[in-house]
């Protein structure tokens, strides 16, 4: 199934992506921690998956530093074109149409949304969990399948607006404070997910410290956080799909954690 290829190349996109960003970041360290901000981020994300634009960050550190950058910027571009250009052309072949990456967002809007949604992935639904959903996709085909699961979705939140961003609020507490579980100790249950939204709450805390400040960088930070988690307040969180953007919250943690540092050290006179 194409998801399950998806998600297989979804964790090697990660894993790249971590180390990529670790190390660029760690270059514009130097002896300064707050220069982590200089390198910047500036990436563009679809909607089914992050997908990267390597040429964005050369632009960004270019024109910085006053030099022409729309030769590299298009040479970037070719090349990125170039990156996935065989999965797209594997996507033609296989369903006959323009397919951009995914294809599966359909399928994927109607397991976080319907009569039993919770603000939570409704797995029992999924094909491979599900044995009618299983012959459904199989008479269907994967197009046809997921453009019935969009309908089913769209006309579920369109009869109950007030439901769908009640549902749409829970699922952005638990994007960033994690999902709900159960504990075999009541009392300890709320205290499950504490290391999770503590990540969260520093992150988020030298973000706004950054952009007080006046960090560089501070505002692709910000974009990148919204723009990266915003889809997944409508279809439904999970904490892997906050993977690709740990680095970058690790930059913030580490960032707000030196400020607190620094504002220890005695003034010397």
């Amino acid at each position: 199934m194409l998801q399950r290829e998806s998600r297989r190349l979804d964790r090697v996109d990660v894993g790249l992506a971590a180390f990529g960003h670790v190390l660029v970041h760690a270059l514009d360290l130097g002896d300064k921690p707050r220069r982590a901000f200089a390198g910047g981020d500036l990436l563009a994300h679809a909607a089914a998956g992050a997908i990267r634009r390597p040429d964005a960050l050369g632009w960004w550190r270019r024109a910085r530093s006053d030099k022409a950058s729309l030769a590299g910027v298009a040479l970037a571009s070719v090349f990125f074109a170039a990156t996935i250009s065989p999965w797209l052309v594997r996507n033609y072949e296989m369903f006959g149409k323009l397919i951009f990456i995914r294809s599966n967002f359909g399928a994927e809007l109607r397991l976080g949304n319907g009569p039993d949604a919770d603000g939570t992935w409704m797995q029992w639904l999924h094909p491979s969990q599900n044995v009618i959903e299983m012959r459904r996709y199989t008479q269907l085909g994967e197009i046809a399948y997921v453009a019935a699961r969009k309908r089913e979705a769209v006309d579920w939140i369109r009869a109950d607006y007030p439901r769908f961003a009640w549902i749409s609020m829970k699922r952005f507490i638990y994007y960033w404070g994690g999902l709900p579980r159960s504990a075999q100790i009541a009392a300890l249950a709320p205290f499950k997910n504490s290391v999770f939204l503590a990540s969260t709450v520093l992150a988020f805390w030298g973000l706004g410290r950054a952009m007080r400040k006046k960090v560089p960088g501070a505002w692709l930070f910000f974009w990148l956080i919204l723009s990266y988690s915003f889809i997944y307040y409508f279809v439904f969180p999970h904490p892997r799909y906050r993977h690709p953007i740990e680095p970058e919250l690790g930059i913030l943690i580490v960032y707000v954690m030196s400020e607190a540092e620094s504002g220890k050290r005695p003034k010397v006179p």
